[in-house]
């Protein structure tokens, strides 16, 4: 099970290929313009963290509004898909 901390960096690692000017507040919208993310782009950076976090991240928009789509909101929904702690 990845923490909230691994899963926002690899958010974050998957969105600097296609974000311009670096880093983005995690409140911040990533639909929003002023992001630079292009639509069509959404297709190829779920694609990515679903391959680099091993879990059906397309998933939490059975259960969510756009308003999912910020740092700290996909930490959040992706961290709850693993999800509860196995008891090792």
């Amino acid at each position: 099970m990845r923490t909230k901390e691994e899963i926002e960096k690899a958010i974050r690692h998957t969105l600097s290929s296609f974000v311009e000017g670096g880093d983005i507040d995690e409140n911040a919208s990533l639909l929003d313009r002023e992001a630079g993310i292009v639509p069509v782009d959404f297709l190829y950076i779920f694609d990515e963290l679903e391959k680099s976090l091993e879990l059906n991240v397309h998933s939490i928009f059975e259960s969510n509004t756009y308003q999912v789509m910020t740092v700290r909101m996909l930490t959040e929904e992706i961290h709850t898909l693993q999800g509860p702690p196995s008891g090792d």
